[in-house]
């Protein structure tokens, strides 16, 4: 039985402590989720990979994946391990967001909720890959 989420007791009413499952906070229950970046991570590579991943009911089926970043133009991922990716480069430091949705062959545009994240780069190093 649990008493207050925290504690629990067998069968000789022993209290004995329950350790909560972890969580990944990054990846919400939904049909479309941002795995990378995580909530304002920072990123010190000249070079970042966004990856994109579906639910189990529309990743099994051909979709249109797209990420959006800073309210620029939107741009196409590529299908890779299970996943979709984008690689950015040319960028400079400081605050940005990304945003994801998938299209799916009914035409149904699903949406993931956008990301914050921090691009900080070493002095003298220029994101120009």
């Amino acid at each position: 039985m649990v008493l207050n989420g925290l504690r629990a007791y067998n069968v000789a009413m022993t209290p004995m402590t329950i350790t909560p499952q972890a969580t990944q906070p990054s990846l919400p229950a939904g049909p479309v989720a941002l795995e990378r970046p995580r909530e304002n991570e920072r990123i010190t590579s000249p070079v970042y990979t966004f990856r994109v991943v579906l639910g189990p009911k529309i990743g099994s089926r051909p979709c249109r994946v797209e990420i959006r970043i800073d309210n620029g133009a939107v741009q196409p991922c590529r299908a890779e391990d299970g996943g979709y990716c984008y690689e950015w480069s040319g960028y400079k430091s400081g605050p940005h967001q990304v945003s994801a949705r998938v299209r799916t062959p009914e035409g149904l545009v699903l949406s993931a909720a956008p990301r914050n994240f921090w691009i900080a780069l070493e002095s003298g190093v220029a994101s120009d890959v």
